[in-house]
């Protein structure tokens, strides 16, 4: 049934970047669901159809999509469910900057998932809420979360998600100026992803090493990573995050003293185009944020 079908094709759809694909497909699910008056298989393909948005960086829709998913849930009695769908929405929350929603949100997740048993999910919950902290500058907080969310997803061998993790523990570091730390937590992290072949997932790791490695000094290393960033970046459709590995990698060449090898990224830069009603702006990293259905 294409509602089951949706559900279990979000995570090659999330590795491979097909965002429109998943976005028609669980639509579709969604619509089968709502004329079958399913309301279990309506709320998990809001939830879904939330993650998928929020790729897009269409995050008003993603956080409404979310929010109704919780209704249902909330409607049904299923706290599983409807912790899945918290982790979305606090996802969601964070990439749309509502740092303070996003924190009350993590935490409700958290909290359900161990009232029902479920560590691996509240390592989930964890993960968000350390974005959410590292967003509103609360560093040691934020990599305390992290570094739980870690040791929970090491527990159940999921190497994706300890990769992902260690991505976005290393940008908490390097923003606490723990640069050493962070640079071998940036480099695991690169590693994993590779083993676990979420390309979009390396060239994130290397943007951030390269960033990491810029504060340090270490441009000819700096320059290396970021300009892997970018051609990765570029590869799987990441524009915005292209953008960002072209903005570090003019701001490192300058550093580095070689401001006429900084102009063809410069050219570059100006060629992409951000989001929808977004600006390239100078971030500093960039960080992934894991999903959950």
């Amino acid at each position: 049934m294409i509602i089951d079908l949706s559900h279990h094709l979000w995570r090659f759809f999330e590795l491979r970047r097909y965002f429109d694909d998943w976005i028609i497909l669980t639509t579709r699910a969604l619509h089968m669901a709502r004329h079958l008056g399913d309301r279990q298989r309506e709320g998990r393909a809001l939830a879904s159809l939330g993650g998928a948005l929020r790729q897009e960086r269409r995050f008003d829709e993603a956080i409404a999509a979310c929010e109704e998913a919780i209704a249902i849930f909330r409607d049904t009695g299923d706290r599983h469910q409807e912790g899945i769908a918290l982790n979305n929405l606090a996802a969601a929350r964070v990439m749309a900057g509502q740092f303070e929603a996003a924190v009350t949100t993590s935490q409700e997740a958290a909290a359900i998932f161990h009232e029902t048993g479920d560590k691996y999910r509240q390592g989930i919950a964890l993960s968000h809420l350390g974005h959410t902290l590292l967003e509103a500058e609360r560093l040691n907080e934020a990599i305390s979360a992290y570094q739980e969310a870690l040791h929970i997803i090491r527990d159940y061998s999921d190497r994706h998600g300890e990769g992902t993790a260690l991505l976005n523990l290393g940008n908490a570091l390097m923003k606490a100026e723990r640069l050493d730390d962070a640079i071998a937590a940036a480099e695991e992290a690169a590693a994993i992803l590779t083993e676990t072949g979420d390309r979009h997932g390396v060239g994130s790791a290397l943007l951030n090493l390269g960033a990491v490695l810029n504060s340090r000094e270490r441009f000819s290393e700096a320059i290396t990573a970021t300009q892997d960033a970018a051609s990765i970046l570029r590869e799987t459709g990441d524009k915005h995050g292209e953008g960002t590995a072209l903005f570090n990698l003019g701001n490192t060449l300058q550093q580095a003293s070689r401001p006429e090898e900084a102009i063809q990224p410069g050219r570059r830069l100006a060629q992409t185009r951000p989001g929808r009603g977004e600006h390239h702006r100078p971030p500093d990293s960039h960080r992934h944020l894991p999903g959950d259905r």
